[in-house]
Order: C-alpha cells, then structure tokens, then sequence
C-alpha cells in the first residue's frame, strides 16, 4: 500500500505538472479517427463544462455524468447558433451576397484605393446558369462608377453607363456551370450534427468497461497550489482497446440514421465510411492509455490527462471558470485556454510559438485573430462580426476584415470596415437584346469607351495608368 507521499503527483506544464515525465516523445500510434474520438469525447470535452457539476463517487457514474453535461454543453450551443441558421442549396435557388466597405491601408500600392465607399455583389444561379459581379466606387462628391460584369448562357456581358451606353457583348466563355459541383446545401446543419452527438453519447458510455475503473487518493499541484484530490482513472490496456473500438465500430455501422448523418458532413458514401470504420489497426507495438480525471472534495472534476507509459499526452484544468488544455510533448505540443468569453489556442515547435489563434465572443460581437510567426516575420488576420441578424431568406452583418504584417525592414497594414448581406434573391438581369459585339465598336465607338474610362482613372487618382491601355 502507497504512502501519501508516494502517491503525490505533480501535473507538468503550465497549469498541471506530473512528477514523473518522459524525455523522449511518445511514439506515434497508427490507428483510425474512432479512437480520436474515443479519447477527446471522454477525457478532453469534459473539462468544458463538468467542473461545476456535484457528481456521485462511482467512477461510472462519474464518466457517463461528464459525457452527457458535454454532449448537452455541445448541442444546446449548437442549436442556438444553427437552428434558425439560413441555408441555401446553390443547385435549386438563386444566392446574392452584397457587400459595402472602405479599405485602409499603409501600402503605396492601394493608397490610390483608400477612402472610396465599394460596393462588391457576387450573384449565382446555377438552375440559369447564370452569375453576376458588380462593383460600384463613390467617394464623397459621389458614384464614381458602377460595373456589372454578367455570364449569361456562356457569354459575357458588360454594362457601365459610365463606360458606354449600351451593353457590350465580351463574346463567348468557358463557363461551366455544371462543372461547379455545387449541389449541396450551403448551411451547418444541426439536425444532422445533433443525431451524430446524441448517436455517439449513447454508443461511447455504452462502451465504458466497469471492470477498467480504479479510485485513488491523490494531492495533485495546480498554479502552485497543492490540492487534496480524487483520481477517478480508466484503463485502456489493449484488451480494452481492441473491445471497445470493435463495439464502437459495430454500432455505427449497424445505425443507419448515424450513417447518413456521417455521409454528409463528411462527403463520403456509407460504403466508404463503413469501409474506414472496418480497416485493420496494427496493436503489434501498442501500449496502455490511461484517463484520469480529478475532482476535489466537493466531487467537482478540476483536472485530467490521458498517459501512455506515464507520460502525459492530453492534459487539462478547469475550474474558477478557467479552462486550460495542454496536447503534445516538450517538443511540440497545443494549448487551449478559456478564461470568461476569451479562448486562446495556440501551437508550439521546441519552445517557439508558431501559430496563435484567438476566439471572442462578446455579446452580439464576435471576433477572431489569427498570427502566424515566420523566421522574425509576425503575420495577423483578424476579423470581427457584430450586428448579426439572421432569418430564412437573409443573413446580415457588419464586419471588419485586417491584415498586419510585422518584419524587420517593414510594417504593413491593411483593413476592410463594412457590412455584408447574403440572400436568396433573383439576380439582377441584363437587357441584352440591343447589346454591342465589342469585336465590331467603330473606332469612333471604342474611342468614347476610352475617353470614359479615363475620366473614370482620373477620378480614381489613376491617370498614369492609361499610358498602359
């Protein structure tokens, strides 16, 4: 029988460190998507929202309590985003997206480009075999010009009354509608992603082995802080593994509702998925996994990992509404931290950040901010949508999309402030009875074409670039 000292366990990295540690990485298990999902389901997703939860003392019920507060977590966020979400199948309805916006920028190359108001309007309509893209500059004096660039039964159409006064024909394309591969539903579907959820709750509790639980008392250390804690562990030796991926796998193929959910969201026929589902795993090199999971003495869960030859793969913490995540080695690993409405990710190669992402959501406002770091170089995407107002036919926002550049010799800086509409709508037509073969403009013609233009460039700031034309 272990001592409490000898039982003292220190959980690494960050929040949670463990007193033992292995230096070399874990090696790489061939295997299939089933056991990813076996592993986030029960041992990461759980630290969402469980720590706050009064849970019995059985392990089992511990288990099945932390799958289903997630799975209810999970799918009563997604109805709430998805339920009334607009969709659109591209293959039977006209879609038009409208945007409106003004481009800043430090860069010499569109600063002939800032301060104008743009109008951007993309329309598809595939039945019609048909698309339309416009685009309208103004400033504050007012309409510089508006452009509508048409594909209609594979010709090309231009209409500008700035530019000529009748609608020119551009001659034949190879638009090919049918070719677009566009006969899906533009939409995330949460009927379809509220079967695989429900689906898979019930399959993986069903899969828990009873015999595979063990209870120890343990005093684990999280931001400094020594902490008097259960540890409600699960083993997944090899016997257990190969069960319970051969009982996962029975049961989503034999569930024809699951199967079809799985088709579409992954594109794949039920033949192939079953086919993925069935294939061979090698357990020839194969090593115990564990699944800890921690509560104190209030039986809330705080903190949890997955090992493999004690070294821990998948860690986490949770509680004081603070999440944090931590997957990898020393070497290379990834980090999720959620503090209030903030979550930070990150990935990191030998004590380098190489990519941060960064999620909030406020209110009606939600934004997210991506940075890249190359060799010395920062790049950073970042956009933010607020006022968003969805219904049946029509989804609006307002948004703001930038770019910045950091390097040794130079920043860059760039930013797109507007709003955006997409809408089941017929496209606007164009009236090509009397339109103009552009192939046959009189010089006389193609001359107030060229004299039009320019009065357009010169409002632009873009003179010297009709020394091009």
């Amino acid at each position: 029988m272990m001592n409490n000292d000898e039982k003292k366990q220190v959980l690494e990295e960050e929040n949670v460190s463990q007193t033992t540690s292995n230096e070399t990485k874990p090696k790489k298990k061939k295997g299939k998507i089933i056991v990813i999902i076996l592993l986030l389901l029960i041992a990461i997703a759980i630290g969402l929202y469980v720590g706050i939860q009064k849970l019995t003392t059985n392990p089992m019920s511990i288990y099945k309590s932390a799958i289903n507060e997630t799975y209810d977590l999970v799918d009563n966020f997604l109805e709430e985003q998805l339920k009334n979400a607009m969709q659109v199948d591209l293959s039977k309805e006209p879609v038009l997206v409208n945007s409106n916006f003004t481009l800043t920028s430090n860069m010499d190359e569109l600063s002939a480009l800032s301060d104008y108001e743009y109008n951007l309007s993309v329309g598809l309509n595939i039945p019609e075999e048909q698309m339309n893209l416009s685009l309208g500059l103004a400033d504050d004096n007012g309409k510089i010009i508006d452009l509508l660039l048409a594909f209609i039964n594979n010709r090309a159409y231009l209409q500008s009354d700035e530019l000529y006064d009748q609608v020119l024909d551009l001659g034949l394309t190879e638009m090919d509608f049918s070719s677009l591969n566009l006969d899906t539903t533009i939409s995330y579907d949460y009927d379809t992603l509220h079967v695989i959820l429900s689906k898979m709750k019930n399959i993986l509790i069903n899969s828990l082995d009873k015999n595979k639980f063990t209870v120890e008392e343990e005093t684990i250390t999280i931001d400094d802080k020594e902490i008097d804690a259960k540890n409600y562990a699960y083993l997944l030796d090899q016997e257990n593994m190969e069960r319970t991926i051969n009982y996962i796998t029975e049961e989503m193929i034999k569930d024809e509702e699951l199967m079809d959910a799985l088709a579409t969201v992954t594109t794949l026929s039920k033949d192939e998925l079953t086919e993925a589902l069935q294939e061979e795993i090698d357990y020839s090199d194969y090593t115990d996994i564990t699944i800890n999971l921690y509560t104190n003495n209030k039986n809330e869960i705080i903190a949890g990992n997955v090992t493999e030859q004690e070294s821990a793969l998948i860690r986490f913490t949770n509680q004081d509404n603070e999440f944090a995540l931590f997957i990898g080695d020393e070497y290379t690993n990834f980090t999720v931290d959620k503090i209030d409405n903030v979550i930070d990710i990150a990935y990191n190669e030998y004590g380098e950040e190489i990519l941060s992402l960064s999620l909030t959501n406020d209110d009606n406002t939600q934004k997210i901010e991506i940075t890249v770091y190359d060799y010395g170089d920062t790049y950073t995407y970042g956009l933010e949508l607020s006022n968003v107002e969805e219904s049946e036919n029509t989804c609006y926002a307002d948004f703001k999309l930038d770019f910045y550049m950091e390097s040794y010799e130079e920043e860059i800086s760039f930013e797109l402030d507007g709003n955006f509409e997409l809408e089941k709508s017929e496209l606007e037509s164009i009236d090509t009875t009397n339109s103009v073969d552009i192939e046959t403009l009189t010089e006389e013609q193609a001359l107030v074409f060229y004299e039009n233009l320019l009065n357009v460039l010169e409002r632009l700031g873009l003179s010297s670039y009709a020394e091009n034309l």
